[in-house]
């Protein structure tokens, strides 16, 4: 996961490491980096599309879940 984000362009890595390392609000983040609320809210939103699309669902364990057979 830290080369995923790794990855990321500064603005998205800063604000994703803030909010889900460092468990900052999103008020705070805006303080950190002078900015809005809003925009901390966009960059972690984009940011998380970028790691979907870095995950590649066939490697993915999907665990608790039983299917029935038909």
């Amino acid at each position: 996961m830290k080369e995923m984000v790794d990855g990321l362009n500064d603005e998205y890595r800063l604000v994703v490491i803030l909010r889900y390392w460092y468990d900052y609000s999103y008020t705070e983040i805006a303080m950190m980096t002078d900015t809005s609320e809003s925009a901390v809210k966009s960059r972690l939103f984009r940011a998380r599309q970028a790691l979907a699309k870095q995950i590649d669902p066939e490697n993915i364990p999907i665990t608790g879940i039983v299917m029935e057979s038909e």
